[in-house]
Order: structure tokens, then sequence, then C-alpha cells
């Protein structure tokens, strides 16, 4: 895995000029125009958020696209967090598969027996 250079405070400043100059809001490929790169752009925004440096939330643009922005009110700010709660528990439950699936040897699924099938059926 190809590790990323980490993010400077450089970075997060530009990232917030920019969202501070745009307060609709910034496309994924605005942001990624911006810092040389997608990935580049959503690994600033996660470390902006993730040091506490800025309220940076994902909503639906004036056309409709998803942006990113500066959070207005506390209702925003608790809707983002509820939907990253919301993402931590299917990512747990991903991983909660994903090893049941391995350490069932490399696949959990079982044929149901024809009993099942039968009941299944009816």
């Amino acid at each position: 895995m190809i590790q990323a250079h980490p993010v400077t405070a450089v970075e997060i400043n530009q990232l917030h000029d920019q969202l501070r100059r745009n307060p609709n809001g910034l496309t994924r490929k605005n942001l990624a125009r911006c810092f040389g790169g997608d990935r580049r752009a959503r690994l600033i925004i996660a470390a902006a958020v993730e040091q506490g440096e800025l309220a940076i939330i994902r909503t639906d643009g004036v056309d409709g696209s998803n942006v990113y922005r500066l959070a207005r009110t506390v209702d925003e700010v608790n809707r983002e967090a509820d939907n990253l709660a919301r993402y931590e528990r299917s990512l747990s439950r991903r991983r909660r598969g994903l090893l049941e699936a391995w350490s069932a040897g490399g696949t959990a699924r079982r044929q149901p027996s024809l009993y099942e099938r039968v009941e299944a059926q009816t």
C-alpha cells in the first residue's frame, strides 16, 4: 500500500480558504482540481475534520450535486455526525462479515437443506 504524504497545515488552510470563498460548497471535482487529485482532496478534508480544525459537512448543492462546505448550524453538524455514526456501524458489520467469511474458509455460504428449500417455497 502506498503511503500518502501527511496533510500539512498549509493544505488545511488552503481548504479553509476555498470553502470560505465558496459558501455554497465545492464538489469533489472542484476540490480535486485545487489539490491535485480526488484522493488527496478527500484526505485533506478527512484530516481537517479528524483534527477538529474545520466543521465540514457533505450536503446537496444548489444544483442538486453533492458538495462539501463549512457547517452553518448545529443541526447540520448533528446531521453529519449521525451520518458518520451510521457509516461506522455499517463498516463494523462489513468487518464482522468479512472475518466470519474468512474463518469459514473464505465463504460463509452454506447450502440450505432440502427441508429448508421446501419450507421457503411454501
